[in-house]
Protein backbone atom coordinates (compact mmCIF):
# COMPACT_ATOMS: atom_id res chain seq x y z
CA UNK A 1 0.00 0.00 0.00
CA UNK A 2 1.11 3.60 -1.05
CA UNK A 3 -0.56 6.67 0.83
CA UNK A 4 -0.06 10.31 0.86
CA UNK A 5 2.39 11.89 3.27
CA UNK A 6 0.64 14.44 4.27
CA UNK A 7 -2.42 13.47 6.42
CA UNK A 8 -4.20 16.84 6.41
CA UNK A 9 -5.61 17.42 3.35
CA UNK A 10 -9.18 16.36 2.37
CA UNK A 11 -8.64 12.96 0.94
CA UNK A 12 -5.63 10.76 1.03
CA UNK A 13 -4.93 8.68 -1.86
CA UNK A 14 -4.28 4.62 -1.76
CA UNK A 15 -3.13 2.26 -4.91
CA UNK A 16 -3.83 -1.20 -3.59
CA UNK A 17 -2.60 -3.94 -5.68
CA UNK A 18 -2.38 -8.00 -4.99
CA UNK A 19 -1.44 -8.96 -1.26
CA UNK A 20 -1.82 -13.09 0.38
CA UNK A 21 -3.45 -11.42 3.56
CA UNK A 22 -6.01 -9.81 4.73
CA UNK A 23 -5.33 -5.36 4.88
CA UNK A 24 -7.05 -2.52 7.02
CA UNK A 25 -6.68 0.40 5.99
CA UNK A 26 -8.60 3.27 7.78
CA UNK A 27 -8.65 6.62 6.78
CA UNK A 28 -9.48 8.74 9.53
CA UNK A 29 -11.52 12.32 9.14
CA UNK A 30 -9.31 14.28 11.45
CA UNK A 31 -12.38 16.66 13.16
CA UNK A 32 -14.31 13.45 14.69
CA UNK A 33 -12.45 10.84 14.11
CA UNK A 34 -14.34 9.47 11.05
CA UNK A 35 -13.01 7.01 8.80
CA UNK A 36 -13.12 4.34 5.96
CA UNK A 37 -12.00 1.05 6.59
CA UNK A 38 -10.97 -0.75 3.51
CA UNK A 39 -9.89 -4.16 3.69
CA UNK A 40 -8.80 -6.60 1.17
CA UNK A 41 -8.22 -10.05 0.88
CA UNK A 42 -5.99 -10.53 -2.14
CA UNK A 43 -5.51 -13.71 -3.26
CA UNK A 44 -5.81 -12.42 -6.83
CA UNK A 45 -4.19 -10.97 -9.82
CA UNK A 46 -6.80 -7.92 -10.71
CA UNK A 47 -5.87 -4.42 -9.15
CA UNK A 48 -7.93 -1.00 -8.32
CA UNK A 49 -6.62 2.05 -6.90
CA UNK A 50 -8.74 3.09 -3.90
CA UNK A 51 -8.93 7.07 -2.27
CA UNK A 52 -10.26 7.15 1.22
CA UNK A 53 -12.09 10.86 1.08
CA UNK A 54 -11.72 12.91 4.21
CA UNK A 55 -13.96 15.15 4.00
CA UNK A 56 -15.81 16.65 7.03
CA UNK A 57 -19.40 17.01 6.28
CA UNK A 58 -21.22 20.12 6.55
CA UNK A 59 -23.90 19.04 9.13
CA UNK A 60 -27.58 18.96 7.90
CA UNK A 61 -26.73 20.30 4.68
CA UNK A 62 -26.43 17.57 1.75
CA UNK A 63 -26.00 20.16 -0.96
CA UNK A 64 -22.54 21.15 0.32
CA UNK A 65 -21.48 17.59 0.71
CA UNK A 66 -22.24 16.82 -2.55
CA UNK A 67 -20.31 19.63 -3.92
CA UNK A 68 -17.16 18.50 -1.75
CA UNK A 69 -17.72 14.81 -3.10
CA UNK A 70 -17.73 16.01 -6.89
CA UNK A 71 -15.04 18.18 -5.86
CA UNK A 72 -13.00 15.07 -4.58
CA UNK A 73 -13.82 13.21 -8.02
CA UNK A 74 -12.38 15.96 -9.90
CA UNK A 75 -9.34 16.00 -8.11
CA UNK A 76 -8.24 12.28 -8.48
CA UNK A 77 -10.06 11.47 -11.57
CA UNK A 78 -7.75 9.45 -13.68
CA UNK A 79 -5.72 8.61 -10.52
CA UNK A 80 -8.30 6.17 -8.83
CA UNK A 81 -10.77 3.84 -9.19
CA UNK A 82 -12.73 3.91 -6.76
CA UNK A 83 -13.47 6.74 -3.61
CA UNK A 84 -14.81 5.89 -0.45
CA UNK A 85 -16.75 8.89 1.96
CA UNK A 86 -17.68 8.39 5.53
CA UNK A 87 -20.56 7.04 7.34
CA UNK A 88 -23.71 9.25 7.01
CA UNK A 89 -21.45 11.26 4.74
CA UNK A 90 -24.11 13.17 3.08
CA UNK A 91 -25.72 14.80 6.28
CA UNK A 92 -22.96 14.16 8.75
CA UNK A 93 -23.13 12.12 11.86
CA UNK A 94 -24.36 13.68 14.82
CA UNK A 95 -26.79 13.49 17.08
CA UNK A 96 -29.88 14.69 15.19
CA UNK A 97 -33.65 15.00 16.10
CA UNK A 98 -35.84 12.08 14.85
CA UNK A 99 -37.83 14.60 13.03
CA UNK A 100 -34.62 16.52 11.44
CA UNK A 101 -32.88 12.80 10.73
CA UNK A 102 -36.70 12.40 8.89
CA UNK A 103 -36.34 15.24 6.54
CA UNK A 104 -32.69 13.96 5.67
CA UNK A 105 -33.73 10.66 4.38
CA UNK A 106 -34.03 9.79 0.70
CA UNK A 107 -34.82 6.66 -1.33
CA UNK A 108 -32.00 4.98 -2.54
CA UNK A 109 -32.98 6.11 -5.95
CA UNK A 110 -33.54 9.63 -4.70
CA UNK A 111 -31.84 12.80 -5.30
CA UNK A 112 -28.63 12.40 -4.43
CA UNK A 113 -27.84 9.18 -5.82
CA UNK A 114 -29.32 10.93 -9.65
CA UNK A 115 -26.19 13.52 -8.86
CA UNK A 116 -23.73 11.45 -8.19
CA UNK A 117 -24.54 9.13 -10.81
CA UNK A 118 -23.65 11.72 -12.90
CA UNK A 119 -21.23 12.52 -11.10
CA UNK A 120 -19.22 9.22 -11.21
CA UNK A 121 -20.26 8.86 -15.20
CA UNK A 122 -18.80 12.83 -15.90
CA UNK A 123 -15.38 11.67 -13.98
CA UNK A 124 -15.13 7.97 -15.14
CA UNK A 125 -14.73 7.04 -11.07
CA UNK A 126 -16.62 4.60 -8.84
CA UNK A 127 -18.16 6.23 -5.29
CA UNK A 128 -18.70 4.34 -1.70
CA UNK A 129 -21.03 7.10 0.41
CA UNK A 130 -23.28 6.79 3.44
CA UNK A 131 -26.60 8.07 3.22
CA UNK A 132 -29.67 8.42 5.66
CA UNK A 133 -32.05 5.84 3.21
CA UNK A 134 -35.98 5.98 3.75
CA UNK A 135 -37.02 3.09 2.40
CA UNK A 136 -41.21 1.04 3.23
CA UNK A 137 -41.76 -1.56 5.59
CA UNK A 138 -42.42 -4.69 3.25
CA UNK A 139 -44.92 -5.85 6.39
CA UNK A 140 -46.42 -2.73 7.97
CA UNK A 141 -46.35 -0.30 4.85
CA UNK A 142 -44.96 2.52 6.97
CA UNK A 143 -41.51 4.63 6.02
CA UNK A 144 -38.26 3.27 8.12
CA UNK A 145 -35.08 4.55 7.82
CA UNK A 146 -31.59 3.18 7.75
CA UNK A 147 -28.07 3.59 8.44
CA UNK A 148 -26.83 3.02 4.69
CA UNK A 149 -24.16 2.77 2.05
CA UNK A 150 -24.17 2.78 -1.58
CA UNK A 151 -21.56 1.55 -4.36
CA UNK A 152 -22.08 3.63 -7.78
CA UNK A 153 -19.50 2.36 -10.29
CA UNK A 154 -17.97 4.95 -13.01
CA UNK A 155 -21.37 4.44 -15.71
CA UNK A 156 -23.39 5.81 -12.92
CA UNK A 157 -25.05 2.40 -11.76
CA UNK A 158 -25.66 1.16 -8.14
CA UNK A 159 -24.07 -2.04 -7.30
CA UNK A 160 -24.78 -2.41 -4.04
CA UNK A 161 -27.11 -0.47 -1.30
CA UNK A 162 -25.75 -1.67 2.06
CA UNK A 163 -27.76 -1.08 4.80
CA UNK A 164 -25.84 -1.62 8.37
CA UNK A 165 -26.77 -4.27 10.94
CA UNK A 166 -25.11 -3.24 13.66
CA UNK A 167 -26.58 -0.31 15.09
CA UNK A 168 -24.69 1.31 17.68
CA UNK A 169 -26.13 3.29 21.11
CA UNK A 170 -28.50 5.96 19.90
CA UNK A 171 -28.76 4.56 16.43
CA UNK A 172 -31.34 2.52 17.09
CA UNK A 173 -33.41 5.43 18.11
CA UNK A 174 -33.42 6.43 14.75
CA UNK A 175 -32.70 3.42 12.18
CA UNK A 176 -33.94 0.07 12.13
CA UNK A 177 -30.83 -2.75 10.93
CA UNK A 178 -30.61 -4.15 7.93
CA UNK A 179 -31.63 -7.83 7.47
CA UNK A 180 -28.68 -9.33 6.11
CA UNK A 181 -25.25 -9.08 4.84
CA UNK A 182 -24.45 -8.51 1.11
CA UNK A 183 -24.31 -8.95 -1.79
CA UNK A 184 -21.17 -8.65 -3.04
CA UNK A 185 -20.37 -7.14 -6.47
CA UNK A 186 -17.33 -6.93 -8.96
CA UNK A 187 -15.76 -3.82 -9.68
CA UNK A 188 -12.94 -3.89 -12.08
CA UNK A 189 -12.27 -7.50 -11.99
CA UNK A 190 -12.28 -7.30 -8.07
CA UNK A 191 -15.20 -9.18 -6.08
CA UNK A 192 -16.59 -5.97 -3.58
CA UNK A 193 -19.11 -6.13 -0.38
CA UNK A 194 -19.65 -3.36 2.13
CA UNK A 195 -20.23 -2.97 5.73
CA UNK A 196 -20.48 0.04 7.84
CA UNK A 197 -18.66 0.77 11.03
CA UNK A 198 -19.87 -1.22 13.93
CA UNK A 199 -20.32 -4.16 11.98
CA UNK A 200 -16.44 -5.02 11.18
CA UNK A 201 -16.42 -5.23 15.30
CA UNK A 202 -18.18 -9.31 14.77
CA UNK A 203 -15.78 -11.29 12.74
CA UNK A 204 -19.08 -13.16 11.20
CA UNK A 205 -20.12 -10.12 8.88
CA UNK A 206 -16.63 -10.06 7.02
CA UNK A 207 -16.72 -13.97 6.98
CA UNK A 208 -20.21 -13.93 5.21
CA UNK A 209 -19.18 -11.28 2.78
CA UNK A 210 -15.67 -13.94 1.87
CA UNK A 211 -18.17 -17.03 1.88
CA UNK A 212 -19.89 -15.17 -0.86
CA UNK A 213 -16.61 -14.26 -2.65
CA UNK A 214 -15.61 -10.46 -1.28
CA UNK A 215 -11.95 -9.97 -2.00
CA UNK A 216 -12.06 -6.08 -0.84
CA UNK A 217 -14.88 -4.84 1.99
CA UNK A 218 -15.24 -1.54 2.34
CA UNK A 219 -16.61 -0.24 5.54
CA UNK A 220 -17.31 3.42 5.73
CA UNK A 221 -16.98 4.17 9.78
CA UNK A 222 -17.96 7.16 11.93
CA UNK A 223 -16.08 6.89 15.26
CA UNK A 224 -16.47 9.40 18.51
CA UNK A 225 -19.50 11.83 19.90
CA UNK A 226 -19.88 15.13 17.61
CA UNK A 227 -21.71 17.56 18.99
CA UNK A 228 -25.74 18.12 18.74
CA UNK A 229 -27.02 20.03 16.38
CA UNK A 230 -29.90 22.10 17.16
CA UNK A 231 -30.43 24.28 14.21
CA UNK A 232 -30.19 22.12 10.46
Amino acid sequence: ITAGEDFFPHFVMVRQRAHSRIVFLFGFLLSLSVFAVVAVQASYKASIRVTAAQVASVYGNTAANLLALENVLKSVSGESDIVIFPELYLIGYTMYTLEQIQALAEPANGPSFQAISQMTQKYNISVVYGYVESATDAISGRTILHDSAQLIDNRGVSLLNYRKTQLFGAESDYFVPGNRIGPVAKLHGVTIGLLICMDIYYPETARELALQGAQLIIAPTAHGYPPTIKNV
